[in-house]
C-alpha cells in the first residue's frame, strides 16, 4: 500500500508542485526587484534628483554572442551528464542491477542526445549568425576606443 501511495506522490509532487514552486519564487524575486527600484525612485524623487528613464526596463540583455555560446554550454554540459549517467551502470556493475540500470541509461540517453541537439545548435547558430557577432563585436572595441580616448 505504501509502494503505491509513494509512486504517485512522487510523480506527482516533481510534476506539478515543483514548478509551481519554482514559478512562484521566480514571481516573488521580480516583485521585490520590482518593490526595491520603486523605493529608490521615491526617495530619489522626493530629493529633487535626475532619474533614469529606464530605470524599469529590462536589465542587460545578452549579446548574439553570448546566447550562442550559452548554447554550447549547456549542449556540454547535458551531454557531459548523459554520458556519465550511462557510464556509471558499467563502472559499478556489481552494486548496480541490470533493471536499476536501465534508470540510469534511460536519462543518460535522454540527456546525451539533448546534449548533441544543443551543440548541433550552436554550431547552427555561429555559422548564421557570424555577421551579427563580428558587428557587435566591432561596435563593442569602438566604444572602447571611445572610453579610452575620453579618459
Amino acid at each position: 500500500m505504501q509502494e503505491i501511495i509513494i509512486s504517485t506522490l512522487v510523480p506527482i509532487s516533481v510534476c506539478v508542485v515543483l514548478p509551481c514552486i519554482i514559478v512562484f519564487l521566480i514571481t516573488r524575486s521580480r516583485s521585490h526587484m520590482i518593490d526595491k527600484k520603486t523605493e529608490v525612485v521615491l526617495k530619489a524623487i522626493e530629493s529633487g534628483a535626475q532619474l533614469d528613464p529606464n530605470i524599469f526596463g529590462k536589465e542587460r540583455t545578452k549579446s548574439t554572442k553570448q546566447k550562442v555560446f550559452s548554447l554550447c554550454t549547456a549542449g556540454m554540459i547535458t551531454l557531459a551528464i548523459g554520458i556519465a549517467l550511462l557510464v556509471i551502470p558499467f563502472w559499478a556493475e556489481s552494486a548496480i542491477s541490470t533493471v536499476n540500470a536501465v534508470l540510469f541509461q534511460v536519462p543518460g540517453c535522454i540527456l546525451g542526445f539533448l546534449g548533441i541537439s544543443l551543440l548541433c545548435a550552436y554550431f547552427i547558430m555561429k555559422k548564421q549568425f557570424s555577421k551579427e557577432i563580428e558587428e557587435e563585436e566591432r561596435q563593442l572595441s569602438e566604444q572602447n576606443q571611445k572610453a579610452h580616448e575620453d579618459a
